[in-house]
């Protein structure tokens, strides 16, 4: 009797996940841009948000060169494997790109609303409630003076009472905050307790920048191209070194600014991955498979419910390989002789019909039929 097996999901605290890739060195800090220039020519920097501590792409002219380097990149290839680098005193050796390799923007001892718990509490609050709740609003009376603006400064108040209170106030009175709206939203309470039982990883001080074999971009002469994920990076970085030394008056305008960039990161992601347009459904699911056709589904009352008819230029093009397999190993001849007799059974070959036939009864190829638009997927055993 097979024991059940039940798959655990824990929310990921952003915070947490930044020191423990730091102490197993699976990531770094992001304190640079992503490029600087050297002679008049653009190298990316060490702890740039393009750094070459994520490994090399297919846009890096000397990829094969610095699968052999030193943490700092200095020496590369494999002349210098295991020699010590005088700069960073690593040594030099094969770096495989780990994919989960992750630099990190730090925001110091400030914080916004980790993007996941932002859509749940939008999803509770109202988008536009919280939207206007973490955006601070301030009046500036004639004497100079600043003070927050109240209800009464408003020519139509909002139903509840936090209105541009600013992301800082806003982590301070958190519970006070999901309290009063359980009160007024009661379908939400559930999920709001939920949020309130996470409440450790809602807010966070690091923003997470994935590998850049995930951000690939590439240029020539006439062209630049690079993922739109890094029109919001670039900016991030100087946002998060502006907000450290800032003054109160620009605080709460910076991390908004941040905070609203964060969740355009969040949704851009999401847009990668799915719709029609989508990584998953358009180049994965979407892409060239193998033992794959699409084909006009007709019934036939001559066959047994477990059977199907395929035509003989559609099994001509799926089993193209195992075709020419049996080509050779039966007749006992080269690849391009094997070749030459599969593009010529375009027309009707009778000795490759009985191949076929072979095929179906060694393999006991077995065949998923869906509708249209997915596809025909024939596989052997």
């Amino acid at each position: 009797m097979g024991s059940k097996r039940r798959v655990e999901m824990h929310r990921l605290n952003w915070d947490i996940e930044f020191y423990k890739d730091i102490f197993t060195n699976n990531g770094f800090v992001i304190t640079e841009p992503a490029e600087f220039m050297v002679d008049d020519v653009k190298k990316k920097s060490l702890y740039g948000p393009r750094s070459i501590l994520y490994g090399t792409t297919y846009d890096d002219e000397n990829a094969f060169l610095e699968r052999h380097r030193c943490a700092c990149g200095e020496f590369k290839g494999r002349m210098f494997e295991g020699e010590v680098c005088p700069l960073c005193h690593t040594k030099v050796e094969a770096k495989d790109n780990n994919i989960k390799y992750t630099g990190w923007i730090s925001l110091g001892e400030h914080c916004i609303i980790n993007p996941y718990y932002y859509t749940r509490l939008g999803d509770c609050f109202g988008k536009n409630t919280l939207a206007e709740i973490v955006d601070q609003k301030t009046i500036v009376d004639v004497d100079g003076n600043r003070r927050p603006v109240t209800a009464d400064d408003l020519e139509n108040p909002p139903n509840h009472p936090f209105y541009g209170i600013g992301l800082v106030d806003f982590r301070f009175r958190f519970e006070e905050i999901v309290d009063w709206f359980k009160k007024k939203k009661k379908k939400k309470e559930n999920e709001l307790n939920n949020v309130l039982k996470e409440v450790n990883s809602v807010f966070t001080s690091h923003i997470p920048i994935y590998s850049t074999l995930l951000r690939p971009q590439s240029s020539t002469s006439d062209t630049f191209y690079y993922n739109s994920i890094d029109r919001n990076i670039n900016p991030l970085i100087s946002l998060s070194d502006k907000i450290k030394g800032s003054e109160d008056i620009d605080r709460a305008y910076i991390l908004n600014r941040i905070q609203k960039r964060v969740n355009d990161l969040w949704e851009q992601n999401f847009e990668l991955l799915h719709g029609k347009e989508g990584i998953i459904r358009g180049q994965i699911l979407g892409g060239a498979l193998n033992y794959t056709s699409r084909n006009v589904i007709c019934p036939d009352p001559t066959l047994r419910d477990d059977q199907v008819d395929l035509s003989y230029h559609t099994f001509l093009g799926l089993f193209k390989f195992k075709i020419l397999h049996y080509l050779m190993k039966l007749e006992d001849i080269s690849l391009s002789k094997a070749d030459a007799q599969w593009r010529a059974a375009y027309k009707f070959d009778p000795k490759i019909y009985e191949i076929m036939n072979f095929i179906v009864q060694k393999e006991q190829a077995m065949i998923l039929m869906n509708r249209n638009p997915t596809l025909i997927i024939v596989w052997c055993r």
